[in-house]
């Protein structure tokens, strides 16, 4: 309990830059139970955020000298902060977009 009420936990986001290699595409191999084609996700937070989080880590560093910080510790791994995304395509034209601009899809009035 004492060292609780002398602790600091902080949380650092980086958002990553769109990347058109970051989708989700249908398996050619795979099938689940109903024979439908599973999901393979494509995904790379990219250079931007893995640069980002060298930055973020030497301001934390920095926030602990300022605190004089006894024990300081940096977890660098890139989490999931548990960002709810879609696999659908947003867009004006049905030929490269599942659903419009309101989420609507294009099939349907």
């Amino acid at each position: 309990r004492d060292r609780a009420s002398r602790s600091v936990d902080l949380s650092i986001s980086l958002e990553p830059l769109p990347d058109p290699n970051n989708r989700l595409t249908l398996s050619p191999t795979r099938k689940d139970k109903h024979g439908l084609a599973c999901p393979d996700i494509h995904y790379d937070v990219g250079d931007y955020v893995r640069k980002g989080l060298e930055v973020v880590k030497i301001q934390l560093r920095q926030i602990g000298d300022l605190f004089d910080a006894q024990e300081f510790v940096i977890n660098d791994k890139l989490n999931a902060n548990n960002h709810i995304m879609g696999g659908t395509i947003m867009g004006s034209d049905p030929t490269n977009s599942v659903v419009n601009g309101n989420c609507r899809a294009h099939d349907h009035d």
